[in-house]
């Protein structure tokens, strides 16, 4: 008796700090315009005041942006409605606002969140960085789209259950990082990074392990229990939150069938992709972690402004109270700036093995192998990008370690690229790849140009000849370059490029990425020009 008085106490106490954390958390929401956390709908409209009204948004938009530009961002809109419209199997009540802002400073000031894409579900409305559109907008839609099936002044899930909420969200938008959300659960299950579902109904589970390791989770769980048991159970358990109720199951026997579903011996080897995605680096403070960014921040400001001494001290100063990689690589760099690279190479030879395990482990190797390049080290360069491509811990390092390669046999460009600006890597960049192909180095040229915001037409007399996809990384190139064809509204030729890179099996996790962009590319050139003719495009200040 004492033993159940005692768990119902703690029990209670849990309910009781929820509430009081909603309590709090909506408290803050309604006065945070007036304490300049955030902002009133009046500043953020006066603010953005390019409107563009679509049959199913109003988007608000700073008005500096390229008007070819916001018409693709409008076409994602509405191909991402249509997307969401058939996973939910229903149509959103109303218009969604949609706020994008011009880069983080100005979100931060408009709206107080710096770095964090958002949806408010109870006002019909997402935030988020337009540079962020592709990656995250449909996400934060998907939060809308579930306040239909919402519960309480939030319009979310009952319980206010962070694993319902992200992982119906994730599970409407199951791509992340070029990566199916099936694919990264199965693979942190094949290796060492597994989450007990069984806690589904413990909201403060969600938090208390890597939230990518809580968000894949959640998104493909949610997702295996849509496609085996359908859409309506699940807004039965989201409205409700009782698992046996919605499936007439226990949780543990949908866990056990989930976590089998999940095996597959072929990605227990994949170590490296596993801690790529999902290894943690515990990074120590001797201070407030809080002063430690501000002055890395400053570290980075004179190292930017080619005050080398200065910035070299700060760095020094930082790694003696804590092993942040940020400040070890602003070390690294002044190193090279003011001694010499050798000096570079010795000291990031000594920072690698502390991070073993990690993401940032993949990221010192590449910085190590440049500085290797910088200090004409060819060989042991050569060698160390051969480890990383055969690590393979995720698309990017694949084709930047490949390109690298390349590159160092080719009179020494590699010398030549890692010194120069983004402007010279770019220009180094088409000469390099207006004479031969190389499909490696088409997804660093495809994002300098989007930087630099150039002109189409000229870009594309770079690819001349005819594409030869034989390959993984061929496939991939094609895949980067349809997709900014389509970002110009180059529909017909975009939808051919995606075709050309389907045309090579790859594997059952990219294959499945192809399929889905070649739909949606297939979606724009079909109905690019019904959405044109229902938008209005205006300012309003």
């Amino acid at each position: 008796m004492l033993y159940r008085c005692v768990i119902g106490i703690i029990n209670l106490s849990k309910l009781l700090i929820l509430a009081f954390v909603v309590l709090i958390a909506a408290l803050f929401i309604y006065i945070s315009p007036f304490c300049g956390y955030s902002t009133t709908f009046e500043r953020l409209n006066s603010e953005l005041y390019g409107t563009a009204v679509t049959k199913h948004f109003v988007i608000h938009y700073p008005p500096q942006l390229d008007k070819d530009f916001v018409k693709a961002i409008i076409f994602y809109h509405e191909y991402y409605y249509t997307e969401l419209k058939e996973f939910f199997g229903y149509d959103y009540p109303h218009k969604i606002n949609s706020y994008l802002f011009l880069n983080n400073e100005q979100k931060k000031e408009l709206f107080g969140s710096e770095n964090a894409d958002v949806a408010k579900p109870w006002m019909s409305s997402s935030f988020i960085t337009y540079t962020d559109y592709i990656a995250t907008l449909k996400h934060e839609l998907a939060h809308c789209f579930s306040s239909v099936i919402g519960v309480g002044p939030f319009k979310i899930s009952a319980g206010i259950n962070p694993y319902l909420i992200e992982g119906l969200a994730v599970a409407a938008d199951p791509v992340n990082e070029d990566n199916n959300v099936d694919y990264l659960a199965s693979l942190a299950y094949n290796n060492k990074y597994k989450a007990n579902l069984n806690d589904l109904f413990d909201s403060f589970s969600f938090f208390t392990q890597a939230s990518s390791l809580s968000y894949i989770y959640a998104g493909s769980f949610s997702k295996y229990l849509i496609e085996k048991f359908g859409i309506d159970k699940f807004k039965k358990l989201y409205h409700e939150g009782d698992f046996t109720s919605a499936y007439g199951l226990s949780l543990n026997t949908v866990v056990k069938e989930y976590y089998s579903a999940l095996t597959d011996t072929t990605l227990i080897n994949r170590v490296d992709e596993a801690n790529y995605y999902f290894g943690i680096k515990s990074i120590f403070y001797k201070v407030c972690p809080r002063y430690a960014q501000v002055r890395i921040a400053e570290g980075w400001n004179y190292f930017n402004q080619k005050d080398y001494w200065r910035s070299k001290k700060i760095f020094n100063e930082i790694l003696k109270i804590t092993n942040d990689y940020s400040a070890i690589i602003g070390y690294s760099e002044c190193l090279q700036k003011i001694d010499s690279t050798n000096s570079a190479v010795k000291f990031l030879c000594c920072q690698l093995k502390q991070f073993k395990n990690s993401a940032y482990y993949y990221s010192l190797e590449m910085k190590l192998g440049d500085m290797l390049s910088l200090n004409r080290n060819f060989a042991e360069a050569d060698s160390l990008y051969q480890i990383l491509i055969s690590q393979n811990p995720n698309q990017v390092y694949y084709y930047l370690a490949n390109m690298r390669r390349n590159l160092l046999v080719k009179d020494s460009l590699i010398v030549c690229y890692l010194h120069g600006n983004d402007f010279d890597k770019y220009n180094i960049l088409k000469e390099y790849i207006s004479r031969q192909y190389d499909y490696s180095a088409f997804p660093v040229l495809i994002d300098l140009a989007n930087r630099f915001e150039g002109d189409y037409t000229l870009f594309m007399t770079i690819f001349g000849k005819n594409f030869d996809v034989e390959d993984f990384s061929g496939s991939f190139a094609m895949y980067k370059l349809s997709n900014y064809m389509l970002v110009h509204l180059d529909f017909e030729r975009a939808r051919k490029i995606a075709a050309l890179a389907m045309r090579v099996e790859t594997d059952k996790n990219f294959n499945t990425i192809l399929k889905s962009n070649y739909e949606k590319i297939n979606w724009f050139y079909l109905n690019s020009k019904s959405v044109l003719n229902n938008i209005s495009i205006e300012y309003n200040n």
